[in-house]
């Protein structure tokens, strides 16, 4: 299945549930986001942690925020993507990190993430939300 025929059936289960569910397009995007956003944190390997504190939600544009700097032994954790409540269904959402070898570890150099974090974590969460839509 082609990118724009798979985002046209995300769409409109996305808008099925809304109207089925008790949430409003706001609070499913934001969960949605936030869901994608924690599982690819996770699924990033760590060495120093810098590849995983590199991830960042923006809404609009994607991030322009400049990757960590490589000199420190260990990063923390990125904080919590800080989300409007209104306004999400209206803008593109966009989870991106500007480390450049985060690529690389997409695509399997790293045995810890032999699978690639982003790409597994959309295909798992569009699983389940196909499976959500089908039990309204």
């Amino acid at each position: 299945m082609t990118n724009a025929r798979s985002i046209t059936r995300f769409q409109a289960d996305l808008k099925k549930f809304e109207e089925n569910s008790k949430l409003n397009m706001d609070q499913l995007i934001r969960w949605i986001v936030l869901e994608l956003w924690t599982r690819i944190i996770k699924r990033t390997p760590v060495d120093t942690g810098r590849a995983r504190s590199s991830w960042d939600v923006t809404v609009g544009a994607p991030s322009k925020k400049p990757p960590p700097l490589p000199f420190f032994k260990s990063y923390p954790a990125p904080d919590s993507p800080d989300l409007p409540s209104k306004g999400l269904g209206k803008k593109p959402v966009f989870i991106t990190t500007n480390l450049g070898y985060v690529t690389y570890l997409e695509t399997g150099a790293s045995k810890q993430a032999a699978g690639g974090m982003v790409r597994i974590s959309i295909a798992e969460l569009e699983v389940e939300i196909e499976n959500a839509v089908k039990q309204l």
